[in-house]
């Protein structure tokens, strides 16, 4: 969870007079913090959601006349657009529950292969170079391109924003190589709100480029190797409203 997930231990933690460590993940650390702004309006970020989850597993524990003390170190004051937001949590896997009537009302049981679109994904290689990332993106008008390895399996993505943001800074030069700026496919596979196939309801997609322009749309071959296939826009979904 942001800067607790860092791995460095202040000078000021004594491990020795701790009793015991209890593991949290991004997930029940963002709904503790949610419910606690819903429930008890304390406008908190998500170190403390983490540690009012884990104060409750030790309360769990502990004999009914027992009270727990729980320190809230920090406010929800840089996280507004991050887990206060039912799209985030639900792109980044964090909220299981079902989309807004509104988004249900609209696309219904409709799915991607519904949606009518062709456009070809624009891809460049995993050993190619920035200078590729930059001309495929002006050839084809887009925002996102697909990356795949020698035989055009899907490895990832890169988004044009962090090139030229990466490209201004002089962290990039157009010679130098795509390793760290690709979107791992790994990374977010099987999630279903950014993960998306031809089969993907169209409020997951609808619910992806709120936040996002483009989207691929991939497809999976007889080997269970994926691919590539289609690069959805934000006005592809005006065009099917």
């Amino acid at each position: 969870v942001e800067g607790i997930g860092y791995d460095f231990i202040p000078q000021t933690c004594d491990r020795d007079i701790v009793d015991s460590w209890i593991k949290t993940t991004d997930k029940v650390s963002f709904l503790m913090s949610r419910r606690l702004i819903r429930s008890e309006g304390l406008l908190c970020g998500g170190s403390s959601g983490a540690a009012m989850w884990a104060a409750i597993q030790v309360a769990k524990t502990l004999d009914k006349t027992k009270r727990v003390v729980v320190i809230l170190p920090d406010s929800v004051r840089n996280y507004m657009t991050k887990f206060l937001s039912d799209s985030w949590m639900r792109e980044h896997g964090f909220l299981d529950d079902e989309e807004s009537e509104s988004k249900k009302k609209v696309y219904g049981e409709k799915k991607m292969r519904d949606l009518g679109v062709t456009r070809r994904v624009p891809v460049v290689k995993d050993n190619g170079k920035v200078k590729d990332i930059v001309r495929a993106v002006k050839e084809e008008d887009v925002q996102k391109v697909a990356i795949v390895n020698e035989d055009g399996v899907f490895v990832g993505s890169v988004d044009v924003k962090d090139v030229l943001n990466r490209l201004v800074m002089g962290v990039l030069r157009v010679d130098s190589s795509l390793e760290g700026i690709i979107e791992k496919y790994e990374k977010y596979r099987k999630n279903p709100y950014k993960d998306f196939d031809l089969d993907t309801p169209l409020e997951h997609i609808a619910t992806y480029l709120e936040h996002n322009n483009e989207v691929i749309i991939t497809e999976t071959n007889d080997k269970g190797e994926i691919y590539p296939k289609i690069l959805v826009k934000r006005c592809d979904l005006l065009d099917f409203l």
